[in-house]
């Protein structure tokens, strides 16, 4: 069985069950300062952020997502904007452990954004709370999570592709400026693995629901050299799912606790894997949407159609990617970032007056200066 739609099915004591998830965050977004993630949680309290899909992940035996900020306040300045900012607490690994997340990626571009021993303690936090980081440099190449259950061996790899903006200098997470960084070492690994191989990727471009030709290539190139699935991150929208050769590839699979304001950040999927030997596997996405509490909760009726009826869309549109130029698929990511810087300072003007004034000067100082920065 291979679908993509969420069904009905019967696990065999013997399969290995993965759950994989796109980008979940606990901090809050520079629009949302007061009622975003962190916010939110701190509201309602601890461990309820995945409470109402927290069941669907009952019966794995790898459950993973890529998270998206620290979980650490070392040197937070309250009244600064750009410290408090997508910074989540070390109280939210709590919400983790009750979503049963066991496996987490930390190879991503907010990682450093508060510097390292905010990243030194989030892994430190997370190993204590018994969830595995992964993504993380040790001697010249990515640490390796490997799951065992009645002879089939997995391993889960992951790497970001996206260039660091916050931190200069060398990053203690697997960060490769190039793909073919990523296709060496994993050729490598593969010599010496023969198992059930996953490589989640940090890269592509945000808001666009497809991926482009470098994603489709290195992704493709990837299965050629014995990678089973690949999970995408970053994009914060839904993107294709495709099946090629023996392989899986999830282009990108959106938030999945986040506090974007653009409605198709919201629509997500739960991706579950029945692995049964090292190279057999079945698949479906699960449609989920995030509320405005900012909880994912599975989707149903016109939501769940919706969900359903994009992913076969985004899948036909992987060609269309494929297809095109670099300097054409640029011009499209362009598009859909103006749209959401619009819908970003839309959003701000209408919520102005539950802003604390020192963050609204921060915010227009910050938007004045990025602009005379583009001009020069």
């Amino acid at each position: 069985m291979v679908s993509i739609y969420p069904r009905q099915s019967f696990t065999m004591p013997d399969e290995t069950i993965i759950h994989a998830v796109g980008d979940i965050w606990f901090g809050d977004h520079p629009v949302t300062i007061g009622h975003g993630v962190r916010s939110i949680a701190e509201r309602i309290g601890p461990g309820c952020l995945l409470d109402k899909v927290k069941k669907v992940f009952v019966d794995g035996d790898i459950n993973f997502c890529n998270l998206e900020t620290v979980l650490s306040d070392i040197e937070m300045h309250p009244r600064r904007l750009a410290s408090i900012e997508m910074r989540g607490s070390p109280s939210c690994v709590e919400e983790l452990r009750a979503g049963r997340f066991n496996v987490v990626s930390v190879a991503n571009n907010h990682m450093m954004q508060h510097g390292r021993p905010c990243y030194e303690e989030t892994v430190d936090v997370l190993r204590r709370s018994g969830i595995t980081p992964i993504g993380i440099d040790e001697c010249g190449k990515t640490n390796q999570y490997i799951h065992t259950k009645d002879g089939v061996k997995i391993c889960l790899v992951s790497y970001s592709l996206h260039q660091e903006k916050y931190f200069k200098g060398e990053v203690p997470y697997s960060y490769r400026s190039e793909g073919s960084a990523i296709i060496e070492e994993v050729t490598a690994l593969r010599k010496s693995f023969d198992g059930f191989l996953i490589c989640s990727l940090h890269w592509g471009s945000e808001f666009i629901n497809y991926p482009s030709r470098e994603q489709i290539l290195l992704a493709r190139s990837l299965i050629d050299r014995g990678v089973q699935t690949v999970l995408g991150h970053h994009p914060h929208v839904l993107q294709g799912i495709e099946r090629y050769k023996d392989g899986l590839i999830a282009y990108s699979m959106g938030n999945f606790v986040f506090d974007l304001i653009p409605k198709s950040t919201r629509d997500t999927i739960i991706l579950r894997l029945n692995v049964l030997t090292h190279r057999e596997f079945t698949y479906e996405a699960i449609p989920v949407v995030i509320n405005d509490m900012y909880q994912p909760e599975i989707a149903s009726g016109s939501a769940k159609r919706r969900i359903e009826e994009n992913l076969v869309q985004y899948g036909r549109m992987i060609e269309q990617g494929l297809e095109m130029s670099g300097d054409e698929y640029r011009r499209h990511v362009n598009r859909e970032l103006n749209k959401y810087r619009i819908k970003n300072y839309t959003y701000f003007l209408k919520h102005l007056h539950t802003y604390h004034p020192r963050i609204v000067l921060q915010s227009l100082a910050r938007t004045v200066f990025s602009k005379l920065l583009l001009k020069r």
